[in-house]
């Protein structure tokens, strides 16, 4: 199913930003739907947080701090293709910041790599790993706490 190409001019026609990150998710989720991506909620909600600052610079046309674009290598073309097309929805961002929506990236082969990490984040947060994080004095230490971490996620 093909759209006709929106064009947001953020400044130009005084869009407001919550308005248009609203009708960006909306798309961008149509998009998903076409390519049979599904999300679960911790990537909605980050999509959401980058689509929302993405439309914010649109609109402020604050700059991105420099992003190494070597860190977006392993993404597949099909979601640096998803990023682009988001970022063209807007008339005055340059295609650097395809890169930031990364949340578009995560494969569905990459989501459990991904899920855990966010979960050891979390359980470094939860318990009283920060601390044992804090003290730990080497490479050793810090291996011991990650791998006891993630024995208590399985």
């Amino acid at each position: 199913m093909t759209m006709p190409q929106i064009q947001f001019r953020m400044i130009e026609d005084d869009l407001d930003p919550e308005v248009v990150t609203a009708q960006t998710i909306e798309i961008i989720n149509r998009w998903l739907t076409d390519y049979q991506i599904t999300q679960n909620d911790v990537q909605k909600a980050m999509l959401l947080s980058h689509v929302k600052a993405m439309v914010e610079r649109a609109k402020t046309l604050e700059k991105l701090p420099e992003v190494d674009p070597s860190l977006f290598d392993e993404l597949s073309e099909q979601s640096l293709m998803l990023a682009r097309k988001t970022v063209q929805l807007f008339n005055r961002l340059s295609n650097k910041i395809a890169h930031v929506i990364f949340l578009l990236a995560i494969s569905k082969d990459e989501y459990e790599d991904a899920m855990r990490i966010y979960n050891l984040v979390v359980n470094f947060v939860k318990e009283r790993s920060t601390k044992r994080l804090l003290n730990s004095r080497n490479f050793d230490d810090f291996q011991a706490i990650v791998k006891d971490s993630f024995g208590r996620l399985s």
